[in-house]
C-alpha cells in the first residue's frame, strides 16, 4: 500500500486497518484493534506519517541488543542495518 493510502486511511475511522489487525493478529478483538490504530498512528508518538525511522530509538535498540545478546557483539551504527530504498520506493509518486 502506497503511502499517500496510508496516510488517507489514517484522517478516516481506520476501519479497514482495523479488520487487517483483527483478521492477521492472533487474540486481537475490534475493540483492541481500535485502540492499537489511536496508538499507532497518534500525531504526537505514533508512526511518522513521512515513513522515517526514529534515529535515537534505533540506537536504544542496538544498545539493548548489544547488552543482552548472547553474541556479546557492539552494534553502533543504525545506517548499517537500515534500507532506505523501501521508504524512497513507498515515497516515490505512485510507489508501492
Amino acid at each position: 500500500m502506497p503511502v499517500e493510502e496510508l496516510r488517507e486511511e489514517s484522517a478516516h475511522p481506520g476501519l479497514v486497518a482495523q479488520a487487517l489487525l483483527v483478521a492477521n493478529v492472533r487474540a486481537m478483538t475490534p475493540v483492541l484493534a481500535k485502540q492499537s490504530l489511536a496508538v499507532l498512528l497518534d500525531g504526537e508518538s505514533g508512526f511518522f506519517k513521512d515513513v522515517r525511522l526514529d534515529q535515537a530509538g534505533m540506537e536504544t535498540v542496538l544498545g539493548l541488543r548489544s547488552k543482552f545478546s548472547e553474541a556479546r557483539r557492539i552494534l553502533s551504527d543504525p545506517a548499517k542495518y537500515v534500507d532506505t530504498s523501501y521508504r524512497q520506493k513507498a515515497l516515490a509518486p505512485g510507489g508501492r
